[in-house]
């Protein structure tokens, strides 16, 4: 009776569960209402970066109503924000799923975080530096091709800066990401190969949808999203062998207690 209700003691139930998932988004979500406040002090210097990159193609930036400007920081605040708030909602699942995690799992999972978070930031950049620059140049000789002159609002120029920034920031995550859910097999390599034949067209497809109509275009982002892929399937492999080795010397020292 005693060894029934210690088992008991030690499941938490499902509700203590729930309660805990929720308290860990709602700071979640303070904080990114916190940070959004911050990046009011932050947004200049980066509303200064997206001139400049539209001064780079000689384009000039216009606001077309009373209220845009007031739209235009409220948006880079968001994005500042949500830059900042993933590695937070990353962090706060990891302690909401740690206590099952083995130890070996849990050391490298803290490892994996940062890199998460990095990954992001990185793909960003990326966005912004090479992306963005390669799609501009596309609609600006369309634009030529056409002799018409075009007229750009800076709500629409920073909406699609922003949307290729986040695209590229969460194709980049994908590796951490997948490592992660080989860490708690939740997936493995195998499946993932395995699914390659559903995932190279879903690739092909999203990346016909987030570039312009240009061949040349779409065949480079597949290849860097075909490669992204191969290299998850590397990276979660090199992590599966690691959780196999860890359970293997788990099995004999559960045997001698046996």
């Amino acid at each position: 009776m005693s060894i029934n209700q210690n088992k008991v003691d030690q499941t938490r139930p499902f509700l203590d569960h729930l309660i805990e998932f929720r308290t860990r988004i709602l700071f979640t979500v303070i904080s990114f209402f916190l940070i959004f406040l911050i990046s009011y002090f932050t947004a200049p210097y980066f509303i200064d970066l997206i001139k400049q990159s539209a001064k780079t193609y000689n384009i000039n930036l216009n606001i077309f109503k009373v209220t845009e400007s007031v739209s235009i920081y409220m948006k880079v605040m968001f994005f500042q924000s949500l830059c900042v708030t993933i590695p937070i909602l990353v962090f706060q699942i990891y302690l909401f799923i740690k206590p099952a995690l083995k130890n070996s799992t849990n050391k490298i999972a803290i490892y994996t975080l940062p890199v998460v978070s990095l990954l992001f930031m990185v793909g960003a950049l990326i966005g912004l530096k090479i992306f963005v620059p390669l799609l501009l140049s596309f609609f600006l000789n369309v634009s030529e091709n056409l002799s018409v002159e075009t007229v750009y609002s800076f709500t629409d120029f920073f909406t699609f800066v922003f949307t290729v920034c986040l695209i590229f920031g969460f194709i980049l995550e994908l590796p951490a990401i997948l490592s992660f859910l080989t860490l708690l097999n939740v997936i493995t390599p195998k499946k993932l190969k395995q699914y390659r034949k559903f995932a190279y067209p879903l690739l092909c497809f999203f990346s016909v949808i987030v570039t312009p109509p240009d061949v040349v275009t779409d065949l480079i982002v597949m290849m860097i999203l075909f490669m992204i892929y191969e290299i998850s399937i590397y990276i979660c492999d090199i992590f599966s062998r690691i959780r196999t080795r860890n359970m293997e010397k788990l099995i004999p020292n559960e045997k001698e207690v046996t």
